[in-house]
């Protein structure tokens, strides 16, 4: 579960993201630029999803399974949409 303090520290959630990722994710995140989709995206996602679930908690853990679903699906991700719209869609179906 993602803690309060990850979700408003980057840095730390970065770190936590690749923790958590297995190897063949850690591969295809080398042409993904996750702290960069969180400092842009981070909080306007977050914003979309809080009064969605009306729980902090839920918003964050959201968020960051969007982020970790963004990095196994970067093979399906064809550049026809923003990155920003891709996350989006993503989090829609969370």
């Amino acid at each position: 579960m993602l803690s309060a303090t990850k979700a408003k520290n980057p840095q730390i959630l970065c770190l936590y993201l690749r923790e958590k990722m297995a190897p063949d994710i850690q591969k295809k995140q080398r042409k993904a630029d996750p702290p960069k989709w969180l400092e842009l995206y981070g909080d306007k996602m977050y914003q979309y999803a809080l009064p969605r679930v009306n729980d902090i908690v839920i918003a964050e853990d959201l968020v960051q399974e969007t982020f970790l679903s963004a990095l196994k699906g970067l093979d399906g991700y064809k550049g026809e949409a923003s990155e920003k719209n891709w996350l989006f869609s993503i989090l829609k179906i969370k």
